[in-house]
């Protein structure tokens, strides 16, 4: 049984908060309104702000997969989609 999430509610996004850090990832609907990251690369900035996202398509597409690979074998995909979702719930 999964966890419920505990995380800031997205959308997240990267803005230029005109602090001491390049890159912050914010939620909210203002500027720079809730922090959720600071001093992250540019990249790594843009894959934090599109964890609640991908975790969301992850939630979405799991039942999909697990219909696709029931009674059979290879349940690689459905481990794959299951260790990503534990990981971000701090499960593993």
């Amino acid at each position: 049984m999964s966890s419920p999430r505990k995380t800031t509610p997205g959308p997240w996004r990267v803005e230029d908060c005109e602090s001491t850090y390049p890159y912050e990832v914010v939620s909210g609907e203002a500027p720079c309104d809730d922090l959720v990251c600071a001093d992250a690369t540019q990249a790594d900035a843009h894959l934090i702000a599109a964890a609640p996202d991908l975790y969301g398509a992850l939630e979405r597409v799991r039942p999909l997969v697990a219909a696709s690979v029931s009674g059979t074998p290879d349940r690689s995909m459905l481990d794959v989609i299951d260790a990503a979702l534990a990981k971000a719930r701090g499960e593993r």
